[in-house]
């Protein structure tokens, strides 16, 4: 879980230009990497 959250933020970094402001294309990485946390994180719960 942790590790797949770690990983997604490292892509997310690396996407995103560094000590340049946020553009809308890293806020769009952003919310589908939050997406995809809280889908893990349902079907993780739905799992149990």
């Amino acid at each position: 879980m942790s590790f797949t959250a770690a990983l997604s933020l490292q892509i997310l970094f690396q996407l995103s230009p560094s000590g340049s402001p946020p553009t809308p294309s890293f806020r769009f990485w952003s919310l589908m990497g939050r997406l995809h946390l809280i889908r893990i994180i349902g079907l993780w719960i739905l799992g149990i």
